[in-house]
């Protein structure tokens, strides 16, 4: 009998062995060809595995740089993010990465982000719909990929 493990949000370096910084080659490898390829307004291309609920983005770059978690069994933290209310993963993610979010209203949409540390919750009609994260940048605004 196998164990089941829910995804693992990792932020800073990725989710359950997928680390940012990784080429598009090296993704499909490791988890098969994407449900859908397509090319969002920033240049970067969208590798959407339906069956994870997992978006990942390759920059122009060609490596691995944002991560689109929509799978509702995920976890951060210890925490499932889907099933935590709303203030109190506010107040959890502002202790852990120490700074304040900001709220963009987008009517019917809100995006609570944490722009120094690149993650951002996107809350439709009162309840989560994705936890967004990308890789950190330093001074010269060079990707900070683990291990690097």
């Amino acid at each position: 009998l196998g164990v089941y493990l829910p995804m693992l949000i990792q932020l800073e370096l990725g989710v359950d062995g997928i680390a940012f910084g990784m080429s598009e080659a090296q993704l499909v490898k490791l988890l098969g060809e994407p449900s859908k390829v397509y090319l969002d307004d920033n240049e970067s291309r969208g590798l959407a595995y339906y069956r994870l609920k997992l978006v990942l983005k390759i920059e122009p770059n060609g490596r691995l740089g944002w991560i689109e978690v929509h799978n509702r069994e995920a976890v951060w933290n210890g925490i499932n993010p889907w099933t935590t209310d709303q203030a109190t993963l506010l107040k959890l993610l502002h202790q852990h990465l120490g700074e304040p979010h900001e709220l963009d209203d987008y009517g019917k949409m809100e995006s609570y982000c944490f722009p120094e540390s690149w993650v951002e919750l996107q809350y439709e009609v009162g309840q989560l719909t994705t936890f967004n994260f990308g890789v950190r940048y330093g001074e010269n605004d060079e990707p900070i990929y683990p291990d690097a």
